[in-house]
């Protein structure tokens, strides 16, 4: 996380005082990119996009997902295409204006993680669980239709990016 290169979101009057309790929302994104691709030049897409609001006072907290095929408003390129461009033209900044154009929600904050940050979530918590919906090698690895299987970190790496192989 990095500071959004503006004081506060032209949708508010102000900055949010956390210290004060107001409500405030952060923008998640997961982007399609770790190390390896990072290093060949950046353009990253973000493939999950999420809008966390968080109300103090009323003690809720509410998320929703924009699909990433969503078309939107690319806010300082003046066109209409995917919501997730939006990240690779501008990085985070020119994504969370998009989301606020299309949504009309305030964005005080944003998160990203990379594909590196997700594979260390999930050796992080011990591993993940999946049931694949089609047969399919991956990165070495078998998945089978309708199996339950537990994957490590690099396991899951080999499972997400499987859309490409034959069968997944």
């Amino acid at each position: 996380h990095n500071p959004l290169d503006r004081n506060h979101s032209e949708l508010r009057s102000g900055k949010v005082d956390l210290s004060k309790g107001e409500p405030f929302s952060i923008a998640l994104f997961g982007i399609d990119s770790d190390a390896q691709r990072e290093s060949a030049g950046g353009g990253e897409r973000s493939d999950t996009i999420m809008i966390l609001s968080v109300n103090p006072e009323k003690k809720t907290t509410e998320m929703i997902s924009i699909p990433r095929d969503t078309q939107a408003e690319i806010v300082g390129r003046d066109t209409t295409e995917k919501i997730n461009h939006a990240y690779a033209y501008g990085g985070p900044d020119m994504a969370v204006k998009s989301i606020e154009k299309l949504m009309g929600v305030p964005i005080d904050h944003y998160a990203t993680v990379n594909m590196d940050g997700l594979k260390d979530t999930i050796d992080t918590v011990g591993g993940i669980d999946v049931t694949s919906n089609a047969t399919f090698n991956a990165g070495g690895h078998q998945f089978t239709k309708g199996q339950r299987t537990h994957l490590d970190g690099d396991t899951a790496m080999s499972f997400i990016r499987s859309r490409k192989e034959e069968g997944a």
